[in-house]
């Protein structure tokens, strides 16, 4: 329930959770108050508190006889740190408080929430308002459009509901969020974080020695463009261990789920003694406060100012980039002045223009850690490639390729442009490559039995994989050769590009990789992603810190 109340002397209505804690807080500053009225809908009440400007004074006074002041000022402190920098439904707010084993009274809560507000410890909002115009607004993930009327059980009346952030919870009109603010009366501590990482290499090392450069001198956009498999993990760890010394919080997204639940477990065992969380679906860990937090985009909609350093890995990828509200509430993350960290193997152009013209740092690792250069891709034209393979037509170019991968006891990647090339290949491959066929799947994106196909791939039960660019990047073989099929289509941007050819070389073992983009024609896109990885290339031979590449056959 939502009250409005009228604070003496004072203009408009304000919304309260609990009208009897305004009642001695303003009793403090020497004001009285009334209650004008209560609603369900938390919308409704801010929305008439804002209309109602100039509300006249009288009412009936709250009652706060009996009401412990002392114990809802030092429960309102212990939440406050807590609870700082999250932002939280009301569910979510009662599942973060009982993993403290908080029992307590839904009463006091409401008290103690309004108490917290009045300090300025904590802000509340509705988590869906509608505007003048009629516009719908999701204020927890800032969604415009995927906003519902429907009718709801808590407020038996019909309410706005967002279907944009539904798998964190409903937020709907009726109901608050609650911000919790960051403050610096509760000081850092220091976590005695230890360091059993792997040593890193001149490269990696010069790296991560320009990247705390840039943090300790306030840089608060700072680009990482590392090459696929330079270890880009590796060289962050210095400057993570440097922020966790100081009793920093730090802030590692990512855009898929099964990053999070491996990045995680590999940080406690680089970080011992350090509160590592992973925050995705179905973990609970968003509960717990630490002091590293691994989490995929989504979960940064329940913070507010909480961290000292994100950095967003693979920041040019699904669903992040793009992506306004996401992208907002990364930045919204973080404590004002703290620095966000953009790591990439492919930046877009737009942030390769703002680094030319300075507004952008930028910090290059252009080789991997082993020393050997990116794998050059080889661009071949066929006529009437994807059509020859739809009616099942020799394609001599990839047979030939085949032979090359099955010499070098390779394991082969073969991208397709869209979802009906998956079944289409497999069938060519049975009918022009039968033991290459025997030994095929095919994955895309609704593919049930993806993960395990995937795995068998990984220990070499399949020794060829037909997909969509859905595995441009995460999944690595040390024995990888990469083909992309029908490279012309408009779905293969340079970025993709680059992150599929990424997928070779990444074993100093296994030399001979290739990368072949195979379309009717050459693209601006097969070029540019070629001449960027010859520009890398080039570079880290200038600097000194790239072998050249020999073959094994």
């Amino acid at each position: 329930m939502f009250s409005w109340v009228k604070v003496a002397g004072k203009p408009g209505l304000r919304v309260s959770l609990a009208p009897e804690t305004d009642g001695l807080w303003w009793k403090e500053q020497g004001k009285r108050i009334w209650i004008v009225g209560s609603v369900r809908s938390a919308e409704s009440a801010f929305r008439r508190a804002a209309e109602d400007p100039s509300a006249p004074e009288g009412g009936e006074p709250p009652d706060a006889d009996g009401i412990d002041l002392f114990g809802i000022r030092e429960l309102a402190e212990d939440w406050s740190a807590l609870l700082a920098g999250r932002r939280l439904l009301p569910e979510e707010l009662k599942a973060v408080l009982a993993t403290g084993s908080r029992d307590v009274p839904k009463r006091t809560v409401r008290r103690v929430l309004q108490w917290m507000i009045l300090e300025g410890m904590c802000r509340m909002e509705p988590a869906v308002t509608k505007g003048p115009d009629g516009t719908a607004l999701c204020r927890r993930c800032g969604s415009r459009t995927r906003i519902v009327e429907s009718f709801c059980a808590w407020c038996g009346d019909r309410c706005l509901l967002c279907e944009e952030c539904l798998l964190l919870g409903r937020a709907r009109s009726c109901l608050p969020l609650f911000e919790f603010a960051v403050h610096r009366a509760h000081p850092a501590v220091a976590v005695s974080a230890a360091f059993s990482g792997p040593p890193l290499t001149p490269a990696q090392a010069g790296a991560a020695s320009r990247l705390e450069e840039l943090v300790e001198g306030g840089q608060r956009r700072i680009l990482f463009h590392a090459v696929t498999g330079a270890g880009k993990t590796e060289t962050l760890m210095p400057l993570i261990l440097r922020m966790l010394r100081e009793g920093r919080q730090v802030l590692w997204v990512t855009p898929r789920k099964d990053v999070v639940t491996e990045l995680a477990p590999r940080f406690r065992a680089v970080f011992p003694g350090t509160e590592v969380r992973a925050l995705c679906g179905g973990t609970g860990e968003w509960r717990l406060d630490g002091s590293l937090f691994v989490a995929t985009a989504h979960q940064t909609l329940r913070f507010a100012g909480k961290f000292d350093l994100a950095v967003a890995d693979e920041a040019d990828a699904f669903p992040l980039y793009g992506n306004e509200a996401l992208e907002a509430s990364v930045l919204r993350s973080l404590r004002p002045g703290a620095p966000l960290i953009l790591l990439t193997a492919t930046p877009p152009a737009g942030w390769k223009s703002l680094a030319r013209q300075g507004r952008l740092s930028v910090v290059e690792l252009p080789v991997r850690y082993h020393g050997l250069p990116l794998p050059e891709p080889k661009l071949v034209r066929f006529r009437g490639l994807r059509r020859r393979i739809h009616d099942l037509r020799p394609v001599p170019p990839l047979s030939a390729w085949l032979r090359e991968v099955e010499h070098t006891d390779g394991q082969a990647f073969l991208f397709v442009p869209v979802v009906e090339d998956v079944p289409a290949m497999l069938r060519w491959l049975k009918e022009h490559e039968p033991d290459w066929g025997l030994s095929a799947g095919g994955v895309f994106s609704r593919d049930r039995g993806r993960d395990e196909k995937i795995a068998k791939f990984r220990e070499g039960s399949l020794r060829l994989l037909v997909t969509t660019t859905i595995l441009e990047r995460g999944v690595t073989v040390p024995r990888a050769h990469v083909m992309v099929i029908g490279a012309d289509h408009p779905v293969f941007g340079r970025e993709a590009l680059v992150q599929m050819a990424g997928r070779v070389g990444r074993s100093p073992e296994y030399r001979a990789g290739t990368v072949v983009f195979l379309g009717e024609e050459s693209t601006r896109s097969q070029v540019l992603a070629r001449n960027e990885i010859r520009r890398l290339n080039d570079r880290a031979r200038e600097e000194g810190i790239a072998e050249e590449r020999t073959y094994k056959h």
